[in-house]
């Protein structure tokens, strides 16, 4: 996927980050000095608050079950980077980044790490891997690829699920859409039933929390049920309000509440009806208060409902 990229802001979060790191070994030489240590902090503090501003998109891809999460991100990164099957495969929150952010130390491309989103009170910026010492406190396993499949699906050998809620996947691509953004992959909302289902919700309510952006797949076939309407309020909700009209993107922009695997429905036609309808049973389940609350109408919203065909020409 050829995209466009801001190299200054990529060089410029570069740079921030081996500042940071050059500054942390500088004070590490130092003696001890209260002058310095208050020196230290308040620019650590100025150049964490530049590094919060300047990071990449957060984007959450969520939905039931077998609606081709997976496969959509595989899709977009141009390699199979995450499980995907035709039964629930994805059973931990997996967060996919930049091979370049990789810490120098990390021989592998792929970790398992302690999910500090669950704290109370989660960090602004969660999971800081360049920080040795968090690293070393958070990382419970460094190794390849393969820890994705063994780790992180149902079926994998090393699957452990009273885990699975502790503990998130980082993997490192070398794909050019993770310039922009990091892409986050999370169990299907209805992948399971009881507990199995009540595990999912809160892996996947986590990752909600933090994201920037939220793609919500559900299939052609079974489009937005009843069942889906509480989910997708909730995230449409949190989303921060970062588009209104500038830069050419409107309101929402970045919610994308897609129909899936839509080359099972035979025409362009009937597809559109699928998402027209979708989106007036859905708004009728919202008040007019949750509108005023976004600054939208449900026209706006009715614009973010796509159709997506992994067969060219659909």
């Amino acid at each position: 996927m050829k995209i466009s990229v801001n190299t200054d802001m990529i060089q410029f979060r570069t740079d921030l980050m081996n500042t940071m790191d050059k500054l942390k070994n500088s004070r590490a030489k130092q003696g001890n000095s209260l002058t310095l240590d208050t020196v230290f902090e308040t620019a650590m503090t100025d150049l964490k608050k530049l590094q919060l501003e300047s990071r990449k998109a957060r984007v959450l891809v969520v939905g039931p079950s077998d609606a081709g999460k997976s496969t959509f991100i595989n899709k977009l990164l141009g390699e199979n980077v995450v499980p995907s099957h035709w039964t629930p495969a994805t059973g931990m929150a997996i967060k996919i980044i930049h091979s370049s952010e990789k810490p120098e130390w990390v021989t592998g491309n792929t970790l398992i790490v302690k999910n500090d989103l669950k704290v109370d009170k989660a960090p602004t910026e969660p999971f800081n891997l360049r920080d040795r010492k968090y690293f070393d406190e958070h990382v419970k396993l460094e190794g390849g690829r393969d820890i994705v499949e063994e780790y992180g699906e149902r079926e994998g050998d090393k699957y452990n699920s009273e885990l699975a809620e502790e503990e998130v996947i980082f993997t490192y691509v070398d794909s050019e859409i993770l310039n922009t953004i990091d892409i986050y992959d999370t169990p299907g909302t209805d992948a399971g039933e009881d507990e199995t289902s009540e595990m999912d919700e809160q892996i996947s309510a986590d990752m909600r929390n933090n994201a920037d952006a939220v793609i919500y797949l559900m299939a052609a076939n079974q489009f937005l049920h009843r069942q889906d309407f509480q989910l997708l309020r909730r995230d449409i909700e949190r989303l921060p309000s970062l588009f209104d009209g500038k830069n050419g993107l409107g309101k929402l922009s970045n919610l994308f509440i897609v129909a899936s695997q839509a080359d099972i429905i035979d025409s362009e036609e009937d597809r559109n009806r699928i998402l027209r309808n979708g989106a007036k049973r859905f708004s009728k389940t919202l008040s007019t208060e949750f509108f005023d609350r976004l600054n939208c109408t449900p026209e706006d919203l009715s614009k973010r409902f796509f159709a997506l065909s992994n067969k060219v020409g659909k």
